[in-house]
């Protein structure tokens, strides 16, 4: 499973406070193809943010492989939402 980023603090702010987060570290939405494309490339990192329904999620997808695990939407009905961010800053905040 991929590795959480959580923001500091209290970010009980609705339905999208980590997707806000993301935004503050600099992450930028993009399409599935561009995170696949992205995950591979070196110096750039892919998160997944998860809406679970009671609480959100914001994961580090940290290979090809977890990344297709989050996105996979046959058996997930879950709205995501994928980013792209430098894999340092990635590397940093996730746990």
């Amino acid at each position: 499973m991929g590795r959480y980023i959580n923001p500091p603090g209290d970010w009980s702010q609705g339905a999208k406070g980590k997707q806000q987060y993301a935004e503050q570290l600099g992450a930028t939405k993009c399409t599935a193809e561009e995170a696949l494309a992205a995950v591979n490339s070196g110096d750039k990192a892919v998160l997944v943010w998860v809406d679970n329904g009671w609480m959100e999620a914001l994961a580090y997808a940290y290979s090809e492989r977890e990344l297709k695990y989050f996105l996979d939407t046959v058996d997930d009905p879950r709205p995501k939402q994928t980013f792209i961010i430098a894999k340092s800053v990635a590397e940093q905040h996730a746990k």
